[in-house]
């Protein structure tokens, strides 16, 4: 098994990085024609694809604006829907909702648990309305360890232990354990399977 974070493993989701950047970019222009600044966090399977480069597609681009109120929200949305309508018409089809908010009141609820500097570290990409920044791999381990709902998020568990260096289960539970209201919530069975991950990372 290879030791690289790169896994490259295509998700299945039909948003490419490649796609996503300049769906990004044309959601900045359209920002700016509405007058307004935004800052977003990325995490998920989005943030995997787009820094960490361990999937060739995803699903959607899971994002917490900040600040996270229902205006907030539906900026975002009225401006991704134009972009969607414009790349389409340009011969591009991006999921319908390829960035969204939908996390963001989990998040609210769980936030407590994650230091601050988890999501607010340097941009990835930085244009005049629109400043993205991706949660640190520590706090997307902690969030993947509590969804596990498909095989990707296990192929994300795998790349993120690479990537933060874990190779034991006392290193895993110091990054998770803070980041969780409770360990209890993992099942045997996958904590059986998280112990295989680390072991082998």
């Amino acid at each position: 098994m290879s030791k690289s974070p790169m896994l490259n493993r295509k998700a299945g989701g039909g948003l490419t990085r490649d796609t996503a950047i300049k769906a990004l970019r044309l959601l900045h222009r359209k920002l700016g024609e509405a007058n307004r600044k935004m800052t977003v966090t990325l995490i998920g399977g989005g943030a995997m694809m787009l820094v960490h480069r361990t999937r060739l597609d995803t699903r959607d681009l899971d994002a917490i604006p900040h600040p996270s109120g229902r205006s907030d929200i539906e900026l975002l949305e009225k401006c991704r829907d134009e972009v969607t309508r414009e790349m389409k018409a340009k011969g591009v089809n991006l999921p319908v909702a390829w960035i969204n908010a939908q996390a963001a009141p989990i998040f609210q609820e769980q936030k407590k648990y994650f230091p601050a500097s988890d999501f607010h570290r340097a941009g990835y990409l930085r244009f005049a309305n629109l400043d993205i920044i991706v949660a640190a791999p520590e706090a997307l381990l902690a969030m993947k360890v509590q969804a596990l709902r498909d095989p990707n998020d296990w192929n994300d568990v795998e790349a993120l232990c690479r990537i933060l260096k874990i190779h034991s289960w006392e290193q895993f539970v110091e990054v998770v354990e803070p980041r969780v209201e409770d360990m209890g919530i993992i099942g045997n069975d996958d904590t059986l399977r998280l112990r295989q991950i680390v072991s082998k990372a």
